[in-house]
């Protein structure tokens, strides 16, 4: 990837999640993100347009709760219940893919399929820290990996 697409990824990211969730975070390179914990929520989601490709957001159970509490306006306690976190996570997945393609290929369309949630071990985290595109975050001192795979086939 290129270096001004990395750029561009980082601040895409970070400006949806703090407009979404009213979280502040910070790019930190992929080999000093803390350890996420023993289970993470994974949102992952497959695109085809002007490029193709998946773009792949997991956070810790902690951070993800964090999120949807504040995505869904409700009390940290109120957002434990898994479906409301797993819906946070896809409706943040879903708005920061488009706006990153948008940034990417500017006026192209896409077909987007609708994100899915999956739980991830710390080995399955660890693995994809090792795969090209990943990007490491802080939300509010919390980590979260993004994981961007691109095909420059298009369609």
């Amino acid at each position: 990837m290129k270096s001004a697409e990395l750029g561009t990824v980082e601040a895409t990211f970070l400006d949806v999640v703090e407009r979404q969730s009213f979280m502040f975070g910070a790019p930190i390179p992929v080999d000093a993100l803390p350890d996420m914990g023993e289970e993470s929520f994974v949102a992952a989601m497959s695109f085809r347009g002007g490029v193709r490709g998946r773009l792949i957001l997991a956070m810790p159970h902690y951070t993800c709760l964090a999120v949807a509490a504040n995505i869904l306006g409700l009390e940290a306690d109120e957002a434990d219940d898994p479906a409301k976190a797993a819906d946070a996570l896809k409706e943040l997945l879903n708005v920061v893919c488009g706006r990153i393609l948008h940034e990417i290929v500017p006026g192209a369309d896409y077909i987007l399929k609708p994100p899915l949630v999956q739980r991830w071990s710390s080995e399955d985290v660890k693995a994809q820290l090792e795969k090209p595109g990943c990007y490491g975050f802080l939300l509010d001192d919390m980590p979260v990996l993004l994981r961007l795979e691109l095909n420059r086939g298009g369609v």
